[in-house]
Formats: C-alpha cells, sequence, structure tokens
C-alpha cells in the first residue's frame, strides 16, 4: 500500500508496527521533515528512490502529499500480551468509517490510552485514510484486532480492569464519575453500539450530560474526545505539560 505526507509517511517509520519498503520523493523536493524522514528510512533499511513529477504522480496521486509517499506492509499482528502495563484500553464496536475511526483514535492516543480493540477485519484498504485522519496516531497506538470480543474482554478484566461503556440508560454521569484504574472503556458506534454480549460484561454505564434538552447522542469521535480527556483530567500526575 502507498502512504502520502509527511504526517503519515513519518508515523509509519517512527511507529515501526508494518514493514516499510521504499520511500518515494518527488524530485526538487527538500524540507527538515523530508531530511528527517530520510534518515529514519536509512536506519530502517528502506530504499528512496528520487522521482521526476510524471513518474512520482504515478505513484502517489493525492494532491497534498508535499512531494513524499511510502510503500509499506500490512500492520504487524498485536496481541494483548504485547502491551506492557496499561492503564487504559478502549474497545470500539460499530464504528464502519475508516475517517471516524482515525478521529477516535486519534483522541485516544492524544489522551493517553495504550490501546484500542476492535473486532477482527482487514482495514488495509482504508489505511491511508485512517492514518491520515488519526494524524499518524494509529501507527503509534496497539490495535488489537479480536476475533471474540467476550473472550477478549474476559482476558482484560481478569487483569484488574474495570469496564466502562457509554450508555445512556441505567448509568450517572460522567459528571459524577471517579474514574477507575486500570479502565477498559467500551465505545459502540451511532447506529448500532454496542452489542448485547458486550453490554453484558459492562461494569458501570456512564453518560455525557448535556447543557439543555438535547436527546440525540454524539457521534462516537466527539463522545470519545469528552471521555478521553476526563479521563486523563482524572489522571492529572499523567499529564504533559509541554
Amino acid at each position: 500500500m502507498i502512504v502520502e505526507g509527511n504526517v503519515s509517511v513519518k508515523a509509519v517509520l517512527e511507529g515501526n508496527k508494518r514493514k516499510a519498503e521504499t520511500l518515494y520523493i518527488k524530485k526538487g523536493k527538500s524540507s527538515k521533515d523530508i531530511a528527517y524522514i530520510r534518515r529514519i528510512a536509512i536506519v530502517h533499511g528502506v530504499t528512496i528512490e528520487i522521482l521526476d513529477e510524471s513518474s512520482f504522480r504515478g505513484i502517489a496521486p493525492g494532491k497534498t502529499n508535499g512531494g513524499i509517499a511510502l510503500s509499506c506492509g500490512s500492520r504487524k499482528r498485536e496481541t494483548l500480551n504485547d502491551l506492557v502495563q496499561p492503564n487504559a484500553i478502549a474497545l470500539l464496536e460499530g464504528i464502519e468509517d475508516p475517517f471516524n475511526l482515525g478521529y477516535c483514535i486519534r483522541s485516544l492516543y492524544s489522551f493517553g490510552f495504550d490501546a484500542v480493540v476492535l473486532p477482527l477485519r482487514n482495514w488495509d484498504n482504508a489505511t491511508p485514510q485512517i492514518i491520515k485522519s488519526s494524524a499518524g496516531a494509529s501507527e503509534k497506538i496497539s490495535l488489537i484486532f479480536s476475533d471474540d470480543l467476550v473472550e477478549t474482554i474476559t482476558t482484560i478484566k481478569s487483569h484488574g480492569f474495570t469496564m466502562v461503556a457509554a450508555h445512556r440508560s441505567n448509568s450517572i454521569s460522567l459528571m459524577d464519575y471517579t474514574w477507575p484504574n486500570p479502565v477498559l472503556l467500551a465505545v459502540g458506534g451511532e447506529m448500532r453500539g454496542l452489542s448485547s454480549s458486550v453490554m453484558a460484561l459492562v461494569d458501570q454505564r456512564i453518560y455525557i450530560p448535556y447543557a439543555n434538552g438535547f436527546r440525540n447522542a454524539l457521534n462516537a469521535s466527539s463522545a470519545i474526545a469528552v471521555l478521553g480527556y476526563e479521563w486523563m483530567r482524572s489522571r492529572k500526575d499523567g499529564l504533559d505539560h509541554e
């Protein structure tokens, strides 16, 4: 697959979660970012090709790639055993749009979540969109693809995690909630939400209160931004103040 642009290419090389094959740079393009990317590519043994405009366009037809692109393979499969003392894991179910998924991952990584659990699915064709919409965060956070969410959740909870779900029925307000540690946060897509088998394992349901009588749910990426920030705020010692 081909990823384009400084942010996406840098994320793949820095994340080192997939095999980077060839770095393509349009002839005449230079910047501090490109120089940095070239250094990382050399460290990883990636082939570098300088192409004229026509040849580069044949590789990377996008109009906002800044003259840099990277061919790379599928992501290395990660498991729960690869996580090192995680404090926060998110489980996302029913999110089908790659841009929406990318926005969710972007917030979760920014607020300090260690991993995201997703139902098993081949996202390869949508990978460039996910990387771009997540601003590269999808290549830095651990992604655990599960073919049995109940089993995966049970395993996570066996390690002391409390499972919290964003759900309005039989729930308590986020403003009154004290976050547990470690936490497994489950959020469903706007259309279908979380499945009944997943909800059966939830320890606590919480909802985001509104300032008025609005009755419709926030979309998943917006809800995750609110919930992720509140989790981070509850752990003030872990904030990056720079």
